[in-house]
């Protein structure tokens, strides 16, 4: 038959070490228990601190809108010189020349010009002279009203 362990040690180790009374058993587990209750107060307040400290968020990196993403490529790629137009006089077999002069200054320059009214004064910083410079006069008056 197997001896089971016997929970206050063996009889050798019982007979060596001197008899404890009831009284003294008493005081050693109270003594026992009294370390287990500080270590576990001590634990309790070192999981109260770590609760308590304030957790480090990341801060999100801010992410740049797709367009500002589109204009710095555009920066950083050398774009081509695009030359200015010619001043437009109101003559019609010039037009599309400058139309078109226009159109590939403003794609070549897009960042200069925020939206469709600093197209508009740009557009009409070039109609100079003749029957363009009326025309200059009637469309910077309209703007004005509508301010």
């Amino acid at each position: 038959m197997e001896q089971l362990a016997q929970p206050w040690g063996s009889e050798k180790q019982q007979q060596e070490e001197p008899q404890l009374t009831i009284e003294q058993q008493l005081q050693v587990a109270q003594e026992e228990c009294n370390e287990l209750i500080r270590t576990l107060l001590e634990m309790r307040q070192e999981l109260d601190t770590l609760r308590n400290r304030p957790v480090p968020t990341p801060h999100p990196t801010p992410q740049p809108h797709p367009m500002e993403n589109l204009q710095q490529g555009l920066r950083q790629r050398r774009m081509p010189k695009v030359a200015v137009p010619q001043p437009f006089t109101g003559k019609m077999s010039e037009l599309d020349a400058f139309e078109m002069a226009c159109y590939m200054y403003m794609q070549g320059h897009k960042d200069e010009f925020e939206d469709e009214d600093a197209k508009i004064i740009w557009i009409l910083s070039y109609l100079q002279g003749g029957t363009a410079l009326k025309w200059q006069e009637v469309a910077i008056k309209s703007m004005m009203e509508r301010e």
